[in-house]
């Protein structure tokens, strides 16, 4: 394969296996170009059916898909996914931790980062765990909180909010208290609509709030069981006692390689520049042809599933511009929308519908929209099946 017709996406997140199924449909940029899709990682994982996996027996099989070959790239293809780890970008080429066709280095005509982010357990399973171990560790976190008798949650972003519904709905009578420093639900960035309509349903469905309040923080205190009751305490003075706890902050983006090559193309977030069009910004890249999508990016928009889909369309279009020598197009971001299941039949959404400003949806509907299935059926549509 000549060196320059290589596309090579670097991880296998929600944004790069998107992105790789996207870039493969197009027949006419695909015929000249192959698609290199990299990650060391034994299963694709889709973190928006994480915590109701994590809950719920049975959904263990619903938040991630083996990563194989045949289940990328149709057969026969000349596309392939790469299990090895990115150690190195630079302009032209990355190096691997192993060889692919008798070379640590592997060149490229254009480049993706899809790197995602780093969570705690449940919402991102550790990199190395093989498919068995995800499912494995699912079930133990579903049993430890079944056999829970008090749980306590730190964090009430969609993340906390949303664990506290999956408990609810399959514990009814499990106590559960949600700390949260900020003084409402959510945080600024959000309609305090929707924080005051989530609050509610919180409120309703017995779940205790300690909201303008904080942990402090102590050894040890992560998401798991506890030995013995453990108890938690607040800067506000508060003692609460619980245990199961559940840490629904933290939220790394994976961009290591990047602050290793050229520490000026992150944002103070960490996230990685791109421009107007999604390309990063950055002098190791003087030719334009490297993107970021997904988590990793500071691209505009909401970091949500539909954001995600807006970089992948937008990112895919322009890379197929960039190598025909053809105009590109400025990224438009997905839209100003947010829904938060609180179990499968409740929760609270809003949209952003033009001069009528941010709208809340129809508690009715948010169930449709995201509560039933949480996307999955979307995610598994990625992969080709036998």
């Amino acid at each position: 394969m000549p060196e320059n017709k290589n596309i090579v996406i670097v991880g296998a997140s929600n944004a790069g296996h998107g992105l790789a199924k996207k870039l493969a449909l197009d027949t006419t940029l695909t015929v000249e170009y192959r698609i290199l899709l990299i990650d060391p990682a034994s299963a694709a994982y889709w973190p928006i059916a994480s915590l109701r996996a994590s809950v719920v027996p049975g959904w263990e099989k619903k938040c991630y898909k083996e990563l194989k070959q045949e289940g990328i790239f149709a057969s026969g293809t000349k596309h392939q996914l790469i299990k090895a780890r990115v150690v190195k970008v630079a302009a032209d080429h990355v190096e691997l931790d192993r060889e692919f066709e008798g070379s640590t280095t592997v060149p490229f005509a254009t480049m993706v980062l899809c790197t995602g982010a780093s969570q705690p357990f449940p919402m991102r399973p550790k990199q190395e765990w093989s498919p068995q171990e995800v499912e494995d560790h699912l079930k133990q976190m579903q049993r430890d909180i079944a056999n829970a008798k008090s749980v306590v949650i730190i964090g009430g972003g969609p993340t906390g909010i949303e664990m506290a519904g999956e408990i609810r709905a399959q514990h009814p009578d499990t106590k559960i208290t949600l700390i949260h420093r900020q003084p409402r639900l959510l945080d600024d960035r959000f309609p305090k609509k929707l924080s005051n309509q989530l609050e509610a349903i919180l409120k309703k469905s017995k779940v205790d709030l300690v909201l303008g309040d904080e942990h402090i923080q102590e050894d040890g205190l992560v998401t798991d069981k506890q030995d013995t009751i453990r108890t938690i305490r607040t800067k506000n003075g508060k003692e609460i006692q619980g245990d199961f706890i559940f840490i629904a902050i933290g939220n790394s983006p994976n961009t290591q390689l990047i602050a290793d090559a050229d520490p000026s193309a992150l944002s103070k977030e960490r996230t990685i520049n791109v421009n107007d069009y999604l390309q990063v910004t950055s002098s190791l890249f003087p030719n334009k042809n490297v993107f970021a999508a997904g988590d990793c990016a500071n691209s505009p928009g909401w970091r949500s599933y539909i954001s995600v889909e807006a970089d992948i369309t937008s990112i895919s279009k322009n890379m197929a511009a960039l190598l025909r020598g053809g105009p590109l197009k400025k990224h438009t971001p997905g839209p100003r929308a947010m829904v938060v299941p609180f179990g499968p039949a409740a929760g609270a959404g809003f949209a952003a519908m033009g001069p009528l400003g941010d709208t809340a949806l129809p508690q009715m509907a948010v169930p449709f929209v995201k509560g039933k299935d949480l996307f999955t059926s979307k995610f598994f549509e990625r992969f080709i099946t036998a």
